[in-house]
């Protein structure tokens, strides 16, 4: 039986960062269908059911993705 993860994901706890705003602030994202839909502390559990989707952080960062442009692949000392 397949199961498919939850359109809504609260994270909790976390650390959040965002260096082009210079927003560095401790709370909650709320996910709908991969895109962020809220940001704050006071952010609602019940709004997801039976608290599937629920992600405590742990005070770990949440921060947009971060690439390395210049990374370079090939064999080690190459």
């Amino acid at each position: 039986m397949k199961t498919t993860p939850p359109r809504r994901r609260l994270f909790i706890n976390a650390r959040i960062m965002d260096p082009e705003t210079g927003l560095d602030t401790h709370g909650a994202v709320l996910a709908e269908k991969g895109k962020i839909a809220a940001v704050g502390k006071g952010l609602p559990r019940a709004a997801l059911k039976n608290g599937k989707g629920i992600i405590d952080c742990q005070g770990a960062v949440l921060a947009p993705g971060l690439v390395d442009a210049r990374v370079c692949f090939g064999e080690p000392g190459g």
